[in-house]
């Protein structure tokens, strides 16, 4: 290879753009970041008619079929020939895969006699989601999928500690290597704040506010928030649940949370404004490898109470920024609920914590670590080659923190 060569970059996605999830939030960072960064980027993804936003760069779209019973998301099963002639003919000189699915074992294995580097990064806890819908007997096959598709690659990327653990647990052995997720404390900020909000909400200013948000799916705890809502009314403290979120469990919320103010999927004005205007913010998800919305919820500086599972035990910390509980345990969070609206100082101190943690996360630091492990694998595997990698520039540092 020359000197100065570009850097082509595949990335394989089994939902780049269809949903606004955290998982296709960050592969889209991603490959924002290294087109400005000088490489060339193609990205491989099934695709739907009206996906949820327009897609950071080159989206080539893959044969696809509805997942059974959640038909939200799409299953890609081949290349089809004409985007394998498109990947072929682009020859990366990298591939990152992003979950165990058909089409990223297939990009594997292409990669493979190509004789090119895989990277994949975890963003989904699959494995734990199988409980919520009375398929936890998979567990011992997804774990087994895990093991043989990780190993099989030469980084892979977590964006937890408890995430690392949990792979290293049941035997993957590839370098397991830190992919954060960074945070715009520009747009979640305490200042988004207005008395206007409440009033156009209906809500009393004199009332707290206990705030979700996520997709109204079951694996994000729905059951635990409308039982420990049970337990908490019989507290006889007064609050006003607000639930900013949309998705299949819309009409279940409703029938067991009545109360609550649902306000649907929100944007990110509208959602800056939901966290700034509330007091605690209230994730009871067991599934989260990361938790996005709880770090939204510690920038705009609240007081966090959350099951601790999985990533959130990296952001939250037990009686500095907010309160972890036992997952599953709806008194218990209820009580650390009851805690925090009783006692305004508690959860002012809180807050404020949850801003000052936040402000150490950007979203520069955390794509220039990534870019680490790449240079890192790309100086073994092509010894002889330098590719034509530049620094960023103030414009395009703000858009990679955007």
């Amino acid at each position: 290879m020359k000197q100065g060569e570009q850097l082509r970059l595949a990335v394989f996605s089994g939902n780049y753009n269809n949903l606004r999830d955290g998982a296709n939030r960050a592969l889209n960072r991603l490959v924002g970041y290294m087109l400005d960064m000088g490489a060339d980027v193609k990205v491989f993804s099934p695709t739907i008619g009206k996906p949820a936003f327009a897609p950071v760069g080159e989206l080539y779209s893959l044969p696809s079929i509805p997942f059974p019973g959640r038909g939200e998301y799409r299953l890609a099963y081949r290349f089809g020939a004409q985007t394998f002639g498109v990947l072929k003919d682009f020859d990366p000189h990298l591939v990152h895969l992003s979950a165990p699915d058909i089409i990223n074992h297939k990009a594997k294995a292409f990669a493979k006699k190509l004789n090119r580097p895989v990277v994949a990064s975890y963003h989904t806890a699959f494995e734990a989601y199988l409980k919520y819908y009375d398929i936890s007997w998979l567990e011992p096959l997804t774990n087994m999928i895990y093991r043989s598709f990780y190993n099989g690659c030469d980084q892979v990327y977590v964006p937890s500690s408890a995430v690392a653990a949990h792979l290293k647990h049941h035997g993957v052995v590839t370098p397991i290597l830190p992919w954060s997720r960074g945070i715009n404390c520009d747009v979640f900020a305490p200042n988004k704040h207005s008395p206007a909000w409440r009033i156009a909400h209906g809500i009393s200013r004199h009332v707290p506010i206990i705030l979700f948000v996520g997709r109204l799916v079951k694996e994000k705890g729905l059951a635990l928030m409308a039982e420990t809502m049970a337990q908490l009314k019989t507290h006889d403290t007064a609050f006003q649940l607000v639930i900013a979120g949309a998705g299949p469990e819309h009409d279940w919320v409703r029938e067991h949370l009545p109360d609550a103010k649902m306000l649907g999927h929100l944007e990110r004005e509208q959602l800056s404004a939901a966290y700034a205007n509330a007091d605690i913010f209230f994730n009871p998800s067991e599934t989260e490898t990361f938790g996005n919305v709880t770090l939204e919820a510690m920038a705009s500086g609240l007081a966090c109470v959350c099951s601790k599972a999985g990533g959130t035990t990296d952001l939250v910390i037990d009686g500095q920024n907010g309160v972890l509980v036992a997952p599953g345990d709806a008194p218990a969070h209820a009580a650390a609920l009851t805690t925090l609206l009783e006692e305004p100082a508690l959860r002012e101190s809180y807050g404020t914590k949850s801003r000052q943690m936040s402000l150490e996360r950007s979203w520069n630091a955390v794509m220039d670590e990534l870019l680490g492990h790449y240079e890192t694998l790309l100086k073994h595997w092509y010894p002889k080659a330098q590719f034509a990698m530049g620094r960023l520039s103030a414009e395009q540092e703000t858009r990679v923190r955007a």
